[in-house]
């Protein structure tokens, strides 16, 4: 399944379930992958005053950036909040079904966590809506 699907079909689950922390560090890390830019980083932060909504700020216009933000996305997640990856099925390893794995991802696969090799450094081309 690519990864905006996923992220679409995960989205309630990561709004309800993700944190503070988590989130600062998606948005330190998206802003620095050029996913997202200063004002809109500084935008949910600062206009959003709940974790739920500063969550479902962050994750809407990733989704709609497409494939390549939400596996950056993804990949962070995996790697800074485990816990929360496996709660949303998110990387390889996982024991549910419907888990998201590395071979969905080609690109962003060896960089995932458990392959030994992230070094947190994917260069993309972000996608504009």
């Amino acid at each position: 399944m690519e990864a905006d699907k996923v992220l679409l079909e995960k989205r309630k689950l990561f709004i309800h379930a993700v944190n503070e922390g988590t989130i600062n560090g998606l948005l330190d890390e998206l802003l620095e992958k050029k996913v997202l830019n200063q004002e809109e980083m500084e935008i949910i932060r600062r206009e959003n005053a709940t974790d739920m909504k500063k969550a479902r700020a962050l994750i809407d216009p990733v989704i709609r950036k497409g494939r390549r933000a939400c596996e950056i996305c993804i990949s962070h997640i995996c790697e800074a909040d485990p816990f929360l990856a496996e709660k949303m099925g998110l990387c390889s390893g996982l024991q549910s079904g419907n888990d998201f794995n590395a071979q969905d991802l080609p690109a962003v696969a060896p960089f995932l966590p458990g392959n030994g090799v992230f070094r947190g450094r994917i260069f993309f081309a972000p996608q504009l809506p």
